[in-house]
């Protein structure tokens, strides 16, 4: 069995978070906004758990992949700051639970810029 070989180390959190599709990087929203949670997060990457995969009926695996302009944004409202921190992102991968659960896909975001430490610590409610 191989050991697995993370770049950087991820960090457990429950912070509430909403992703949605927006028109290239620094676009504005071009889709409604979607609540899940955050499982773990990195300077390059989260883990986020969602209960749907649709957004306006685009796939937010696939709809970034097929558009030249669609970016995903991952949106985290950390309760030991004041703003909300918005992520340009894309997906590296995703699983579908097969409980009746309320969050049942789990998905794999890497951020297209690596976090600072500042944002780092502000997401962690480490300041």
């Amino acid at each position: 069995m191989e050991t697995e070989r993370r770049r950087e180390k991820r960090y457990k959190s429950s912070e509430e978070c909403s992703i949605f599709l927006s028109d290239g990087p620094d676009g504005l929203a071009s889709s409604a906004s979607m609540q899940g949670k955050l499982q773990a997060i990195s300077f390059y990457g989260a883990g986020i758990i969602l209960p749907a995969i649709l957004i306006d009926r685009l796939h937010l695996a696939y709809a970034p992949q097929e558009s030249e302009t669609l970016t995903l944004q991952l949106s985290i409202s950390p309760s030991s700051a004041d703003k909300t921190l918005t992520i340009p992102c894309k997906m590296r991968w995703y699983n579908k639970k097969l409980d009746n659960e309320p969050y049942p896909f789990c998905l794999g975001l890497e951020f297209l810029t690596p976090l600072s430490t500042e944002q780092l610590k502000i997401i962690r409610g480490k300041k």
